[in-house]
């Protein structure tokens, strides 16, 4: 059954590094803006939008680069160096996002979760009265990793770039829609910038081994291509919360997606 926006009242809007820098090596905050805009055009409107945000890493490493190039070096991609950009990059990914939402007279809030405070029982109250409560005062939750803490994720042995923490966070809230905003258009049955004839899968019903298989691997950018999104689509569906992958890049692609 296709629900209306009237069903889709809690909304998770997930938005990676790919969509926030442009393509770029670092986080624009006109692109910010833009979203915050459209988040609080569906606040007036009734629903309560939480945002999953990615870009930390990225920030990090464009002022490390700009303050401490010859002091810190991340050629070797370890751990130690990623959460080191990670804790860098926090503060002015958070800033700009506190800014845009100032700017349209919404407070915000960060919180910073990881699997494991989803995974024990009374980590999971806590962050679920807390996001609850957030909503309940019209304060917008800006939720990222905890990436200093987060070490399999930011290892890349798992599900990264935050799609698997928006499904779990759609999962804690009860959310009635996940929109991940991705750097193409949705789901192919090929690699869309491979094969310019790819064919667009409108609707899946299931996420069996076919759909699996045909998501491919991770993208070059962020940790989370389109086989991390289609498996936090699992996650999520097997909670009840819809999911759309879209288009990050196009006008209003948070407004026409609920």
């Amino acid at each position: 059954m296709v629900k209306n926006s009237l069903d889709l009242y809690r909304v998770v809007v997930k938005i990676g590094t790919n969509v926030l820098t442009q393509g770029g090596n670092e986080v624009i905050f006109e692109k910010m803006q833009d979203i915050v805009r459209q988040i609080s055009m569906l606040q007036h409107e009734g629903h309560e939008v939480l945002l999953v945000t990615s870009g930390a890493i990225t920030e990090g490493l464009s002022l490390l680069n700009r303050f401490k190039k010859d002091q810190f070096s991340n050629e070797t991609g370890s751990v130690a160096s990623k959460q080191v950009l990670a804790a860098v990059g926090q503060v002015p990914l958070m800033r700009g996002w506190e800014q845009a939402f100032t700017k349209l007279d919404i407070l915000s809030a960060q919180a910073l979760i990881t699997r494991r405070d989803v995974s024990d029982r009374l980590s999971y109250l806590n962050a679920r009265n807390t996001l609850l409560k957030l909503l309940e005062l019209d304060i917008a939750p800006i939720i990222n990793e905890n990436d200093v803490v987060a070490i399999d994720e930011i290892a890349e042995v798992n599900i990264g770039d935050n799609d698997h923490l928006s499904a779990l966070i759609s999962n804690l809230v009860d959310a009635d829609l996940l929109v991940i905003l991705s750097d193409v258009d949705g789901l192919y049955e090929s690699d869309p910038r491979a094969n310019k004839e790819a064919t667009l899968i409108t609707e899946v019903v299931s996420v069996d081994d076919y759909v699996t298989s045909i998501a491919g691997s991770a993208g070059d950018r962020g940790r989370g291509g389109m086989a991390t999104k289609v498996s936090a689509a699992k996650i999520a569906t097997e909670s009840g919360t819809d999911v759309l992958i879209t288009n990050g890049n196009v006008e209003n692609c948070v407004l026409s997606s609920v």
